[in-house]
């Protein structure tokens, strides 16, 4: 039987070293690709029914606001971008002009849609929590609550004005618990129906103050020449929402919310829209 002779390269204490080298180099080779494939291998979430079915529709169907300067407003803000990137994490492989459906919603038609599966998401200022019926994201943005007033009420005892806000919004319900703390001011206030009703009673002198969110603030602030009053009674985070059917579509949002967050591009987008940062004053 003829022996197997070791090849040249291989000889010797060299060939030995070199016989080392090259397991390593192949263990380290094994374990790369390993690595590689874990970090793009697509999440659990994307063999879920409803991702399937958005992806069988071709399409995320997306609620958003068209009203609201800094968030959405004229089709451009921080929810349209967030809406963006969030049809870009579902649809990966789908050119980004044909991923997203920006369906036009308000505070009625947006919980609508989500119930009749109109739309398979909603960044449209829905409070995080705010409903048992739908699953949300962490939030994407942290709007405070203010006491909007006229020239001369900016730092009036709050104790002694009588506060507006409209009904079955997260401004009423800011301030409700703003006057029920036993520590707090004692403040008179009273519901009107409308943003516009609202603030048209603080232009005849109906009311001192009227409640409103940051960003209405902003949209509402030149046409009713409002000022902030020194006091802020409240804050509200807001959350992307889709039914409780849908959570696997939440698991991608946090996802791509989180890459977001700890690259700065959520912090830059916040500024782009001249809205604030939930740490200013």
């Amino acid at each position: 039987m003829k022996r197997r002779r070791t090849p040249y390269l291989f000889r010797g204490k060299q060939g030995k070293k070199l016989i080392k080298i090259m397991i390593c180099a192949a263990v380290g080779l094994a374990a790369l690709i390993v690595i590689i494939a874990l970090l793009t291998r697509k999440p659990f979430a994307y063999d879920s029914p409803e991702v399937k079915t958005v992806e069988a529709n071709g399409v995320l169907r997306v609620g958003v606001r068209n009203d609201i300067k800094g968030l959405s407003y004229g089709m451009e803000g921080l929810e349209i971008e967030i809406a963006k990137r969030l049809a870009a994490a579902v649809l990966p492989d789908m050119p980004s002009e044909y991923a997203l459906e920006l369906v036009e919603v308000n505070t009625k038609t947006c919980v609508a849609r989500l119930d009749d599966n109109s739309i398979d998401m909603a960044v449209c200022m829905m409070r995080k929590d705010g409903y048992s019926d739908y699953v949300y994201s962490s939030a994407y943005y942290t709007d405070k609550v203010y006491v909007a007033v006229k020239e001369g009420n900016r730092y009036t005892d709050i104790n002694k004005m009588t506060v507006g806000y409209v009904n079955k919004t997260p401004g009423a319900t800011a301030i409700k618990n703003f006057i029920g703390d036993p520590k707090a001011y004692d403040t008179a206030i009273r519901a009107y129906a409308s943003y516009p009703e609202l603030l048209d009673a603080l232009t005849r002198d109906e009311i001192d103050g009227a409640v409103l969110q940051g960003t209405y603030f902003m949209t509402y602030k030149d046409k009713y020449a409002l000022l902030k009053h020194d006091m802020t009674v409240g804050k509200i985070d807001y959350a992307i929402a889709c039914s409780t059917d849908s959570p696997a579509l939440i698991e991608i949002a946090n996802r791509m919310l989180y890459d977001m967050q700890k690259s700065g591009e959520l912090d830059a987008l916040i500024v782009k829209f001249n809205l604030e940062k939930s740490s200013d004053g």
